[in-house]
């Protein structure tokens, strides 16, 4: 067990230096393995989580949509999710059909092996991409600006 929280302490810095090496704005929390970070769209901005878990020797980012959506519309949004989610290659959006919250997710092993700084940077790029192709698309859906068969047809 202590093992596995050195190994994470360690993949929580290359984290941070990572960050750092790019430039990117964040706050850290040492104690708890968690980076927090965001960057800005054309669209909605983009908030991150990145939080380093020990003991399943993991690495997830997690993004929660600037948005809830409302009651009416939730099964608009669960078929608008599975659409997207059935789409990607790598990470998944998250929807509590309950709440009508959404967020998108994506994990990294580093039980077998250590993450590399390009790994996590590609982390981050491909979440970022992702979030921001999608974010608007599932607000418009979710305020009526689109019917769910023209919001499948444009996927």
């Amino acid at each position: 067990m202590a093992e596995n929280l050195e190994r994470a302490k360690a993949i929580y810095e290359m984290l941070c230096q990572t960050m750092d090496g790019h430039n990117w704005k964040y706050s850290g929390d040492p104690e708890r393995l968690l980076i927090e970070s965001g960057t800005k769209t054309e669209d909605l901005p983009i908030k991150f989580w990145v939080q380093v878990d020990a003991e399943r020797q993991l690495v997830s980012l997690v993004s929660s949509l600037p948005f809830r959506v409302k009651a009416e519309k939730r099964l608009e949004a669960a078929v608008a999710v599975c659409a997207i989610n059935d789409r990607l290659a790598d990470g998944c959006f998250r929807y509590n059909v309950t709440t009508g919250d959404l967020m998108f997710v994506s994990t990294n092993s580093f039980r077998e092996n250590s993450l590399s700084k390009e790994a996590f940077t590609f982390m981050i790029f491909i979440a970022c991409k992702i979030i921001d192709e999608y974010n608007e698309k599932i607000f418009t859906l979710v305020t009526g600006g689109v019917s769910l068969q023209d919001f499948l047809t444009k996927l």
